[in-house]
């Protein structure tokens, strides 16, 4: 069910960055008004550029936890879970991430490439 919830993220994602003739940053989204969908877009560019610093743009707490785990567990690092700002948050990424791991590892040794 995760998998299938983060692939369908990162598709969306990379589908709405794809709409434009240019790439978008991060910078762009600061040219739109309403903060809701700034911060959805910057979520977005985040998750498709694996840059979990841009995640420190959001404000709504939430969505920046949601920003950072999401490209950790797109990533199988736990690199990106350094970006939380409390402890909790980092060791419930850091675990996440390394339930992806094993179920990447148990599928390596089933002969299943498709974790």
């Amino acid at each position: 069910m995760r998998k299938a919830t983060i692939t369908l993220a990162l598709a969306a994602a990379i589908l709405i960055a794809g709409c434009s003739t240019k790439p978008l940053n991060a910078a762009d989204c600061d040219k739109i008004k309403d903060k809701t969908k700034q911060e959805q877009c910057v979520y977005n560019i985040s998750l498709t550029t694996y840059n979990s610093g841009a995640c420190a743009k959001i404000m709504t707490k939430e969505l920046k936890n949601k920003c950072i785990d999401d490209i950790a567990l797109a990533m199988k690092d736990y690199l990106p879970c350094k970006s939380h700002e409390k402890m909790p948050l980092r060791d419930k990424c850091e675990a996440k991430v390394s339930e992806v791991r094993k179920a990447v590892r148990d599928n390596a040794k089933e002969g299943n490439t498709t974790a």
